[in-house]
């Protein structure tokens, strides 16, 4: 199982969670709102590093991970429990704009099945972002995130592989553009700024996406069917792409979103420790977006 040596994580998560339980509001007028229930800036739905809870079945047609079977439960943790929002008008009439904060914390692990659910890997991400809103079809998102992979316990007693401490932290900024009350398309740029493999790792990535929901990003969707497909590339791994496609149907349980998908994904593999290794996959997942 995952190790405990390093539980940061655990104790954003708990922070998550008390944050997320504190009472919600909505600024109907210019002014602070604490703790708001809707985004300014829609998560990537194809993003296979995108914070959730949720299990995901995986059935995998390719890996070079040695000694792992080609079935596994993929567990993610965690959410984006929104902190505040400012709300402002320039001028009577004018459009509102919207500055808000959201904290990012999440795990993400893999898990053998065919050799008794043997941990094989796990991430730890927490990040600090910022989202802006200034016109009805346009969003922007900046902040700084963290990830740090681990080795399964099981994973390196059996075939004694040494963790190599991959960790990435990095400034990053985003848009997102509504084609559509339904449509988005988005891009994204990192810049790692500390880095503990040297010799290996790189500074910058790329990301871009193509999403549609049924129920529209310009409103809170109650159900409908969504798809989505999303391409991210790492300086690190001479930008080979990674392609990932998600389509299903999501469901709201006030105040969360829940999602039920299929899923295909070719890349990297999505656990950092292996991030030199090739996977493909297909999937099915159950999420809840909190």
């Amino acid at each position: 199982m995952p190790s405990l040596k390093h539980p940061h994580w655990l104790l954003l998560l708990q922070a998550l969670l008390l944050v997320h339980n504190v009472s919600a509001g909505e600024a109907d007028t210019d002014g602070f709102s604490l703790g708001p229930v809707t985004h300014i800036y829609s998560p990537y739905l194809a993003d296979h590093k995108r914070v959730a809870f949720g299990l995901q079945f995986l059935s995998l047609s390719h890996t070079d991970i040695p000694d792992t079977g080609n079935e596994r439960l993929a567990l993610r943790l965690g959410g984006r429990p929104e902190l505040f929002r400012y709300q402002w008008q320039s001028a009577p009439g004018a459009t509102v704009q919207q500055l808000q904060a959201n904290l990012e914390v999440g795990f993400r692990g893999h898990f053998d099945l065919t050799r008794s659910l043997d941990n094989i890997g796990w991430d730890g991400n927490y990040g600090l972002l910022f989202s802006y809103r200034g016109h009805p079809q346009r969003a922007y998102r900046f902040g700084v995130y963290h990830t740090s992979a681990h080795i399964g316990d099981e994973y390196a007693e059996r075939v004694g592989r040494l963790r190599i401490e991959y960790t990435r932290e990095e400034y990053l900024a985003g848009m997102q553009f509504n084609l559509t009350p339904r449509g988005q398309i988005y891009v994204e740029a990192g810049y790692a700024f500390n880095v503990d493999i040297k010799p290996l790792q790189q500074h910058k990535r790329l990301q871009a996406g193509l999403q549609y929901q049924q129920e529209g990003f310009s409103i809170s969707p109650r159900a409908g069917w969504f798809a989505a497909f999303d391409v991210n590339a790492y300086e690190e791994r001479n930008w080979r792409p990674n392609r990932a496609l998600s389509v299903g149907y999501s469901w709201r349980s006030a105040p969360h979103l829940w999602r039920l998908g299929l899923d295909y994904y070719s890349g990297q593999s999505q656990l950092g420790e292996f991030f030199q290794h090739d996977e493909k996959y297909g999937g099915i997942s159950l999420q809840l977006d909190i």
